[in-house]
Order: structure tokens, then sequence, then C-alpha cells
């Protein structure tokens, strides 16, 4: 059991931290810092509860009433403080809430660019790009009703893709048309491999020719690959000895 003037050192050591903690104005303080002081009182509250049990337990009376207001004055001091911090954490909070709703408000009200109508002028080599567009824009569009549909596909079909129209489709039966026409993986494969072997040869040395070049052969591989067609090895010998031949 420890001495009252070993109670008393401690109690003394408590108070002496809490004076320290308090001299700094809360309103000063960052929420980082509001955090810290908390954490702190939040120890100097459990060391005062150990002081107070060792008190409750030694056998003097008279020492005990004379000490006991001291203590529940230390007490409610420290909630006290406690209180006053974590009322201006909720400012922080409340501050930081407000914030993020107006960021997210201006954001979800910025005009961003209207996205171009997919077109699709009947070439083979353009027809998944075209399709997966579309339905990505305008079929999976569950705002839109089908005359709506139909109005956009009309206006998506350009040059040869234009005779699959008749003037009686429904959205459903012009959306099947291209499909069946087009829906055609040998045709398409043949399509992107013809724009690379067909590519004309570079005459002179060019560099903005020959991006072009490696633009138009990356992107009709891309188009390959997303058909399931895997590049090996051997495809990219092909493709240096492609590019070599149309560079010479």
């Amino acid at each position: 059991m420890s001495s009252i003037k070993t109670l008393h050192r401690k109690r003394g050591n408590i108070l002496a931290q809490l004076t320290k903690l308090s001299s700094k104005s809360l309103d000063n303080q960052s929420e980082f810092e509001l955090h810290t002081t908390l954490d702190l009182l939040y120890d100097i509250k459990e060391k005062l509860e150990d002081i107070k049990q060792a008190y409750f337990e030694i056998d003097n009376d008279k020492e005990f009433k004379d000490v006991e207001p001291i203590l529940y004055k230390i007490d409610e001091d420290i909630q006290d403080f406690q209180v006053s911090g974590k009322l201006l954490l909720y400012k922080f909070t409340e501050v930081d809430k407000f914030k993020h709703n107006n960021s997210s408000e201006h954001a979800n009200n910025v005009r961003l660019p209207e996205i171009p109508l997919p077109q699709f002028d009947g070439q083979f080599s353009n027809w998944s790009s075209f399709k997966n567009q579309f339905h990505n824009l305008i079929e999976n569009n569950p705002k839109l009703s089908d005359s709506q549909k139909l109005f956009y596909l009309n206006a998506s079909l350009k040059g040869a893709a234009k005779q699959v129209q008749s003037s009686n489709d429904t959205y459903d039966s012009l959306l099947k048309a291209p499909t069946l026409r087009y829906e055609n993986t040998k045709l398409i494969v043949d399509s992107h491999i013809q724009n690379i072997i067909n590519y004309k040869p570079l005459l002179k040395e060019n560099p903005a020719e020959l991006r072009l070049l490696i633009d138009t052969l990356q992107r009709n591989i891309r188009s390959l690959e997303a058909l399931k067609f895997e590049r090996n090895n051997l495809v990219d010998i092909l493709l240096i000895h492609l590019i070599c031949a149309k560079y010479s």
C-alpha cells in the first residue's frame, strides 16, 4: 500500500500534467493536436483512477476526507477538458464532411463533353468496335425507349452499312440486320490482316509516316486479340519483317 506522502506526490504530478496540458488553448489546436491532447488526458485520467483507488484503501479517514474534494475537482477538470476537446473534434469532422460533400457535388455538376454517337461504315474491321460502343451507349441505356434507340441506330449507320436498313424496321430488326451481315469472324479477321498487309510502303524515311504505320499495326493487332487470337513470338517476327519491308 502506498504511503500518504507518495500518493500526495503522485496527485501533485497529475495536477501538474493537467495544468501544463490546459495551458495551451484547445481552440488553437489542429485536429491532430486535439487527438494527441485527448490521448494524454485519457492517460492522466487512468492514473488518477489508480490514485483514487489507493486513497480509498488508506485507513486514515481524516486524510481521505481532506483529499477527496481535491481528487473529485481534478476528475471534474479532466472531464470538462475532454468534453471541450471532443466538441472541437466534432466540428473538424463536420467541416470535413461539408468539404467532401461540396467537392462531390461540384464534381457531379461538372459538364463533360458530349460523347459522339458511334458510326459504322460497313467495314468489317470496324464492326466489333462499333458494336461494343453502340451497346454501351445506346443498347444498354435504360432511359431510352426502343423508338429512340431505332433513331440512334439509323443515324449510326453510314455508307455501305445503310444498305441493311428498310422502311419497316423496328429497333430489334434493324439491330439484327448488321449483326447478321457483319458478325462474321472469318471476314473480320481477313479484314484486319488485309489492313496490315496492304498498308502502303513508306517511300522515304519519315518519322510521322513510320508512327502511322506502327499505329495501324497495333490497332489491328488489338482488334485481333479482342477476338481471342493469341499473339506469339512468330507473329512478332512476322510483324518486324513486315515493318522492315514497308520501310525499305
